[in-house]
């Protein structure tokens, strides 16, 4: 995660984004972002259900039937998600990161790379020993080339020589008291970060978990991997985040950070990949489209019928309520 406080630092949003984010007026406080009308009676009633930040951004499915079958109006018995490669993936990953920079590796006096590499290489080691568990899971979910756990911790392995870089880097640099520092960065894996919006305004359901916190700075965070590059749904999350903070704390969330991790290597070539830093103001246009997709769900969910089966199918072997699809005519 020094590779978040380096490139904060470096780029200072808050000086260089001021005037993005000086008058929002979309906050998680204000009325003009809660819930009206039927939504807002829905949830009253117990009707439809309240949704998660994940339920509103997720594009799992093009048409939003998994959202109706889990929230709406009809829906269906609790399914179990279905296990798979990128889930998992997901969790160590964020493991991997926090560990490294929590607890795991010590900066020492490192004067050569070839020291960054022994240490991580050491650290990967013993991290998939504490972990062997994830990697067997890993391993069983393996269902194409790309999906190559000894390939993935290697990809991890590498960016744990970059968080490590930049430990000894931003350690090297005289930090102002108005610069970003380790001890402003909160991690969820280590003083869990534990938000419950009210749901009946700001529609988003309790136990808001953000990855990461910069409260003094007004950011807050995501931890993302995956393959295809960085996508829109990632910004959704942490728009989303904001609001339910700001709708319980009554402070104000000016900035998103999405930590972004390529783990599995395309069908044509195995580049190594390095963790991408995404910061981005969350001004009152970024709040219309989160507002504007939460909206969107809400109408779906509260519905008498569910969304028609999806042109794109990419995501249903994924999905815990494919057999319910197949059953309504999806062909497998």
């Amino acid at each position: 995660m020094y590779k978040v406080i380096t490139a904060w630092n470096l780029s200072r949003p808050d000086k260089e984004l001021n005037q993005d984010v000086s008058n929002i007026q979309l906050r998680g406080y204000k009325r003009d972002t809660f819930l009206t009308g039927r939504f807002s009676l829905g949830l009253a009633t117990d009707e439809i259900r309240p949704l998660s930040v994940s339920d509103i951004s997720s594009r799992l499915c093009p048409s939003r039937r998994n959202l109706y079958f889990n929230k709406g109006k009809n829906r269906l018995s609790s399914t179990s998600a279905r296990p798979t490669w990128g889930r998992k993936a997901g969790t160590i990953t964020e493991k991997y990161i926090v560990n490294a920079h929590d607890k795991s590796i010590t900066a020492g006096n490192i004067g050569k790379y070839s020291t960054i590499r022994k240490k991580l290489d050491k650290f990967s080691n013993e991290f998939k020993l504490d972990n062997s568990g994830d990697f067997s899971g890993l391993e069983r979910l393996s269902g194409t080339e790309e999906e190559n756990p000894e390939r993935f911790l290697k990809l991890l392995n590498f960016a744990g020589r970059e968080e490590l870089f930049s430990r000894l880097f931003h350690r090297k640099m005289l930090t102002k008291k108005t610069e970003l520092d380790h001890k402003h960065l909160i991690l969820d894996k280590v003083d869990p970060i534990l938000l419950n919006p009210n749901p009946k305004q700001i529609g988003i359901s309790e136990n808001v978990r953000p990855d990461f916190l910069l409260r003094d700075f007004k950011a807050i965070g995501d931890i993302k991997s995956g393959v295809g590059g960085i996508e829109d749904h990632y910004f959704l999350t942490c728009i989303g985040y904001a609001l339910a903070y700001e709708n319980e704390k009554n402070e104000d969330i000016n900035f998103g950070i999405v930590y972004y991790l390529p783990t599995r290597h395309t069908r044509f070539f195995k580049p190594i990949t390095s963790p991408q830093i995404y910061i981005f103001p969350i001004d009152d246009e970024a709040r219309t489209w989160f507002l504007d997709v939460r909206n969107e769900a809400y109408d779906i969910i509260s519905k008498d019928n569910s969304p028609p089966l999806p042109e794109d199918r990419s995501g249903c072997q994924y999905c815990k309520f494919y057999d319910h699809c197949v059953g309504d005519g999806l062909k497998p």
